[in-house]
């Protein structure tokens, strides 16, 4: 159902760690996804993400991808990303309800680059 690069982010979260003190929450009610996230940016770009979660494999895997694709993007970049980046990243459409589940890491790491 999920492709090769879904399934081996899930298996393997990467720069999945303690994102500290400063780490922004997100939740989504409708299925019980929780995501915590922190951000470092330099210069204008993003320079490091790290995660954790409490989430489904959608969630877990696209909290690891956003994490590394993230790394290295122009802070509006990564603003504006969407979910059909989100998707692309993926490697793989989402359902209207697992859509939200790949969403909440990248809004996540939007909140905290707003904050």
């Amino acid at each position: 159902m999920y492709g090769d690069r879904l399934m081996d982010h899930y298996r393997k979260p990467r720069n999945q760690e303690d994102p500290g003190e400063d780490a922004v929450e997100g939740e989504n009610p409708s299925c019980g996804d929780h995501v915590e996230m922190s951000v470092e940016t330099e210069e204008g770009r993003v320079a490091e993400v790290r995660h954790d979660e409490d989430a489904c494999a959608v969630c877990t895997a696209a909290a690891s991808i956003v994490s590394e694709e993230a790394a290295g993007m122009d802070v509006e970049d990564a603003l504006d990303a969407d979910h059909n980046w989100m998707e692309g990243e993926l490697g793989t459409e989402l359902s209207p309800m697992r859509r939200k589940c790949g969403m909440l890491p990248l809004k996540t790491l939007q909140k905290a680059l707003d904050s």
